[in-house]
């Protein structure tokens, strides 16, 4: 196994992880509140989002969630959404870095 596919694979388990964390966070209850923003965010945190990301998802998910009426379904999707859109920066950064 090739180092760039055992960083990969160790991606896509975080992407699981962290995926699967978002969804218990935001579905456990019908409100979302500051605790359940606190948690989201460490759970951020530990799958190496970084501050500055950190950030802007859970400034995105505090939006759609005010702007929403205080949907779960609509909070995660956002959640999940922002999630996926750092990824493809960051992969992009990469592959870009790393071309000949």
């Amino acid at each position: 196994m090739g180092l760039f596919t055992k960083i990969f694979s160790g991606l896509k388990k975080t992407q699981s992880k962290l995926s699967t964390e978002i969804r218990r966070i935001v579905t456990r209850s019908p409100k979302l509140t500051g605790d359940d923003i606190e948690e989201l965010e460490g759970a951020l945190l530990a799958s190496d989002m970084g501050l500055a990301v950190t950030q802007r998802i859970i400034d995105a998910v505090r939006e759609k969630y005010e702007s929403s009426g205080g949907q779960a379904g609509s909070v995660l999707e956002t959640a999940q959404a922002e999630v996926r859109s750092e990824e493809r920066r960051v992969g992009k950064e990469c592959s870009s870095r790393w071309s000949p």
